[in-house]
């Protein structure tokens, strides 16, 4: 029997690839969208549903369904302060989990959310990339932080 995964955010271009992706090495697919509309791919294992996944209640069924929970959620450039969507997002997803007796979760972020990566990019790309992502990425830190702390045993 394959794993089932449960796939948040697969309408965006990470999330696309991902569905696409596990579709072809056998995994049966719940896709979590905003608009179902935006999901053209079509396959029999693939479940294409519409979810406000800030809501508890409607997330928690299909993280019941699922042996594991990824997230490629995306949201708008945020220039003032850090994105809080991104946490908002890890605590209700580890909420459910827990609820259900889930552990298994993959956040797929970026590579300079943790400050010890930024040595490893040049002062050009820190400087653009602290101007322009920089408040999403911080918003992508604080959920990672969440996450790290609040990780089950």
């Amino acid at each position: 029997m394959s794993q089932k995964l449960l796939i948040l955010g697969a309408s965006g271009q990470t999330g696309q690839h991902l569905v696409k992706h596990a579709l072809e090495n056998g995994y049966q697919v719940t896709a979590l969208v905003r608009d179902v509309n935006k999901v053209e791919t079509v396959h029999e294992n693939l479940v294409v549903e519409q979810c406000d996944v800030f809501s508890r209640d409607q997330l928690l069924p299909h993280v019941q369904n699922c042996d594991v929970v990824m997230s490629c959620l995306g949201f708008a450039l945020a220039w003032s302060q850090p994105v809080l969507q991104y946490k908002d997002i890890a605590v209700n997803v580890s909420e459910c989990m827990k609820e259900c007796g889930k552990r298994r979760v993959i956040f797929m972020h970026s590579w300079f959310t943790n400050p010890a990566s930024h040595t490893h990019a040049g002062f050009m790309i820190r400087i653009f990339l602290r101007m322009v992502i920089g408040q999403n990425l911080a918003g992508m830190r604080l959920s990672e932080q969440y996450l790290e702390k609040h990780r089950a045993p």
